[in-house]
């Protein structure tokens, strides 16, 4: 009878630890992925709205003719706003992944112009959501500065 305890209660104790190892690790690894899409989305909104100020005029140079420097001013005007609609839907994209936890954020992806006129009221969403969301699952808070 001994032996079967001597047998058993190691190969329990093992199991149990590994057990829960696992569990803690499926855990917190779900948990790191959704702190990283809501902290995705919080760095999307942030580009678009850094996106949005742009250097609206160029000097021209001494070495560019009128016409060169016309068409670079075309170019850039052209690459920026492109640049700007492509960050404000990879924003949106990005809060629309975070809205399933927190279903508030729908109405940021839902309306075209939120992120690109209203970035700090998202962010700030995004944050109350993220720590909402923290808070109900038991994860880390982090203070805000």
């Amino acid at each position: 009878m001994t032996f079967v305890i001597d047998a058993v209660v190691p190969l329990a104790s093992v199991l149990v630890g590994a057990g829960l190892t696992y569990w803690l690790n499926v855990h917190q690894r779900h948990q790191t992925a959704i702190d990283n899409i809501f902290a995705g989305a919080i760095a999307a909104v942030a580009v678009a709205a850094a996106a949005k100020h742009y250097q609206p005029r160029i000097l021209r140079g001494d070495y560019m003719t009128e016409d060169e420097h016309r068409a670079f001013q075309a170019w850039h005007e052209r690459t920026t706003l492109e640049t700007y609609i492509r960050s404000t839907a990879e924003a949106r994209a990005a809060v629309a992944k975070a809205a399933p936890y927190a279903q508030q954020l729908a109405t940021y992806y839902e309306n075209p112009s939120a992120v690109g006129e209203r970035p700090a009221e998202v962010i700030a969403a995004l944050l109350d959501a993220r720590d909402t969301w923290r808070r109900k699952h038991g994860g880390r808070l982090t203070r805000r500065r």
